[in-house]
C-alpha cells in the first residue's frame, strides 16, 4: 500500500514505525509524559496553590512510567483544566500522547 506520509505527524497523534502509521504508546516513561507539557504549563503546575493539582503532580513525578489511560492520570489532567493550567484542547492532546 503506497500512502503519502505527512512530514509532521505530531498534530495527527501518529508515529511512523517500520513504515506504518501507528498511534503513540499509551504508556510512556516519565520524561516522555513530561515532554507532552509545554514549559509554561509545567511551571504553572509546579507553582500552583491548588492542593489537589500539587498532589497529582507529586504522584506523577514519583512514577517511572505513565499510562495515559489510567484514571488517576486522566483525573490529574482534568484537575489541571479546572485549575486553569490547561485548556480542554491541551488536555485532550496530552491524554492522546500528542506532543505540543
Amino acid at each position: 500500500l503506497d500512502i503519502e506520509v505527512p512530514a509532521d505527524l505530531g498534530p495527527l497523534g501518529l508515529q511512523l514505525v517500520d513504515g506504518a502509521l501507528v498511534p503513540p504508546p499509551r504508556t510512556l516513561p516519565l520524561f516522555g509524559f513530561l515532554d507532552l507539557w509545554t514549559p509554561a504549563e509545567t511551571i504553572a503546575v509546579m507553582q500552583t496553590s491548588n492542593q489537589m493539582l500539587a498532589y497529582a503532580w507529586a504522584r506523577t513525578l514519583a512514577s517511572p512510567t505513565i499510562n495515559l489511560g489510567d484514571s488517576r492520570v486522566i483525573a490529574g489532567v482534568q484537575i489541571a483544566v479546572l485549575a486553569g493550567v490547561l485548556t480542554e484542547a491541551r488536555a485532550a492532546a496530552i491524554l492522546a500522547g500528542v506532543p505540543f
